[in-house]
């Protein structure tokens, strides 16, 4: 039997949502998104909330996104992807 692996966000700490602009307190995901704007979609990573994900981001997993929740130490622990 094999121990889990915790993942934690080793990047800069994400303070609000780099689509809608609302601040992140629990949750964020960095995420592979697409967005139409003016009739061109735009593609890239992003640092963002999870209303923005559900309606621009591809989902979890590799290549796709990955789920953080803050923990009480201040630290974002992987929870999905």
């Amino acid at each position: 039997m094999s121990a889990t692996v915790k993942e934690y966000w080793y990047g800069s700490k994400p303070t609000e949502c780099e689509v809608c602009k609302h601040a992140i307190k629990d949750i964020f995901l960095d995420a592979n998104l697409r967005i139409a704007v003016s009739g061109r979609v735009w593609r890239g990573w992003g640092k963002v909330c999870e209303a923005c994900h559900a309606a621009y981001g591809c989902g979890t997993g590799i290549g796709k996104g990955q789920k953080y929740q803050k923990q009480k130490d201040g630290t974002w622990l992987k929870i999905e992807g």
